[in-house]
């Protein structure tokens, strides 16, 4: 899978900006807030319909404009080529064309193009609030499954209105029950698709993984990743995870109505990631943080690629300051040999790379210098 030409239109210092004759290999140079980190942003955001930097649209929108637009030409072997665009406005609102075509449906556009991307963000998941590695994994899973979002979707809204309801009943305002009874059962239907998807995921990607950690660290065997899911079930067929889904919410139905919130479910989900058998989050130093994000970054191509048939476009950003030379030149050949690449840097570093299959765009202030 290849982008062959992409346009970004006021996204953050952004205002208009080609790219074409993109390569294997694809260098965005400039200095430090210039807008390389964005090129790669609108990427992202073509592929999940979300920003890899912020939960909000109207943070990753110029601030003297009302709308973005984002469109790219995507080669691809396993399916047609096609054309992908998505236009955002502050009010949240999103509209996906694939070849000029509307689609009314967010499912209907993650997946026809997939990125991995690998930037500061991700290396702040490892050590930050479990809600970052639960961001993580709906991200990465929507690419694979596109229903997922809407599995997501669904189970979000079922949480705002059992969390209100909860507010409602504490306060004497609407106190129904058999509203809550109903919400209970569809939280537990939405919330069950949930846990067996990032499970599965989870059991896919863990291996790899520690495969890719060993390589990039010259160690061996002690770096693990595991999904740790609330409540602790076992997670097997769909109506048994339900089921026991369904139970944990019911029996803390009196804790949720002291509280007026749902302290049982999906949306409290989190990552074990250990080294040594320690947690990297309250233990690992500043070097095995980064090789820990970059080796789960980088076990997602495998799985894109097992799952879709096609490699997907890889995204570094800013990989020269994160990673050791040595670590650089591991990372170019683990993320290199199949999938096209683009890496913001500020200089190139003594990396390796044929001219012949390499494009190098230079960035200022948001316009690319010709």
């Amino acid at each position: 899978m290849y982008i062959i030409n992409l346009s970004v239109k006021n996204i953050r210092i952004i205002k208009d900006l080609h790219l074409s004759d993109t390569k294997r290999v694809n260098f965005i140079l400039g200095q430090n807030a210039q807008g390389k980190s964005s090129i790669l942003e609108a990427m992202y955001i073509l592929a999940t319909s979300k920003s890899n930097r912020t939960f909000k649209d109207k943070e990753f929108i110029n601030i003297n404009e009302d709308i973005c637009e984002i469109k790219a030409n995507v080669k691809r072997e396993k399916r047609p080529d096609c054309e992908i665009e998505i236009v955002i406005d502050k009010n949240h609102k999103k509209a996906f064309f694939i070849d000029n075509a509307k689609k009314t449906k967010i499912k209907d556009v993650i997946g026809e193009l997939n990125c991995v991307i690998f930037s500061e963000e991700d290396i702040e998941m490892i050590k930050d609030e479990p809600q970052s590695r639960r961001n993580f994994m709906n991200l990465e899973i929507s690419q694979m499954f596109p229903l997922y979002t809407e599995e997501y979707a669904n189970y979000k809204r079922t949480l705002l209105q059992r969390n209100n309801t909860l507010k409602d009943i504490k306060n004497n305002i609407r106190p129904s029950y058999d509203i809550l009874d109903i919400l209970d059962l569809q939280l537990s239907i939405y919330g069950a698709k949930l846990l067996i998807r990032r499970k599965k995921f989870i059991e896919e990607i863990a291996p790899l993984s520690s495969e890719i950690y060993n390589i990039i660290s010259d160690k061996v065997g002690d770096f693990s990743l595991k999904y740790s899911p609330n409540p602790n079930i076992d997670i097997t067929d769909e109506i048994s995870t339900q089921r026991a889904l369904f139970e944990q919410i019911s029996a803390k139905r009196e804790t949720d109505l002291r509280l007026g919130t749902t302290n049982v479910g999906p949306h409290r989900d989190d990552l074990e990631i250990k080294i040594n058998n320690l947690p990297v989050k309250n233990y690992g130093s500043q070097g095995e943080g980064k090789s820990a994000a970059f080796a789960i970054k980088m076990a997602e191509i495998n799985i894109i690629k097992n799952i879709t048939g096609e490699y997907p476009v890889v995204l570094l950003d800013d990989l020269m300051s994160e990673l050791d030379y040595d670590r650089r030149e591991k990372t170019m050949k683990i993320a290199g040999e199949n999938c096209q690449i683009f890496i913001t840097t500020t200089h190139l570093d003594k990396l390796d790379y044929n001219p012949e299959d390499t494009s190098i765009y230079y960035i200022k202030e948001g316009s690319l210098l010709k």
